[in-house]
């Protein structure tokens, strides 16, 4: 991969979801469901039926049916951003320019608690470099095991940790 390629691909990483941060918002209109019960989604050879879409979205299910989506796009964001640099930096040999970039401890260990459900859990490395911050935020060994509060990182502030990851491709990456 080229670094341009590499820049395109963070840029749709970070328009997806967007794209399905709007859907969200299309989620609570009432016109969807009955948009959804008749509707199927052809993806080549395969078809969804968007009637257990529509199913999610009653109003027993609604709130955590779009609470759990909303996870799965912070998940996308943090992970294929971060994932998609790191692979980056060791196929060019630039890993040591990316562990050395202030929030990459901070970032590696949020891409870890999402891969485990939202909960951090730190192995004997992170142990010993905790506590590690980036901007005002800093994670702690007395985390260990506690759920990642989107409070701790909200989507501001997780849009500005992929900011700076892009800002280090563009300005620090060969």
């Amino acid at each position: 991969m080229h670094k341009e390629e590499l820049i395109t691909s963070l840029e749709y990483v970070g328009n997806s979801c967007i794209l399905g941060l709007a859907a969200v918002s299309l989620f609570k209109e009432q016109e969807i469901q009955k948009l959804l019960e008749e509707s199927d989604l052809e993806i080549g050879d395969y078809t969804v039926d968007l009637k257990q879409v529509s199913q999610q979205l009653k109003a027993d299910k609604r709130g955590r049916a779009i609470s759990e989506y909303i996870k799965m796009l912070f998940r996308v964001l943090i992970k294929e951003s971060f994932e998609l640099v790191k692979s980056y930096c060791k196929d060019s040999n630039q890993t040591s320019l990316i562990k050395a970039e202030t929030w990459y401890q901070f970032a590696r260990i949020i891409r870890n608690c999402l891969s485990h459900d939202f909960r951090f859990v730190f192995n004997k490395h992170d142990k010993n470099i905790l506590p590690v911050s980036w901007k005002c935020h800093t994670i702690s060994i007395d985390m260990d095991g506690q759920y990642l509060d989107l409070k701790f990182l909200s989507w501001q502030a997780a849009i500005e940790l992929i900011d700076d990851l892009r800002a280090f491709v563009k300005e620090g990456l060969a």
